[in-house]
């Protein structure tokens, strides 16, 4: 068993947490971490950017881990019924 290190995207996100992550996920990569901890706004979010390119994080050599769903409602589901 091995340990990998990741980091969250976010945390390389201020002041703007939407779409596109992409210099994020530059930072993270190139920081030496081989994990990333994605993140989704809301449903919208996911089918306009997150399926069109869901090998983004995968061009920077980072493994993605993890996608965190936020809501400002306190929820989100995503997918259709």
């Amino acid at each position: 068993m091995s340990v990998k290190i990741g980091c969250a995207v976010w945390s390389l996100m201020e002041p703007n947490y939407k779409a596109p992550y992409e210099n994020a996920i530059r930072k993270v990569a190139k920081a030496g971490f081989e994990g990333i901890e994605l993140m989704v706004n809301d449903a919208q979010e996911m089918e306009d950017y997150w399926t069109r390119n869901q090998g983004v994080a995968c061009g920077f050599k980072v493994r993605v881990d993890t996608i965190v769903c936020i809501s400002k409602h306190g929820r989100w589901s995503g997918g259709s019924g």
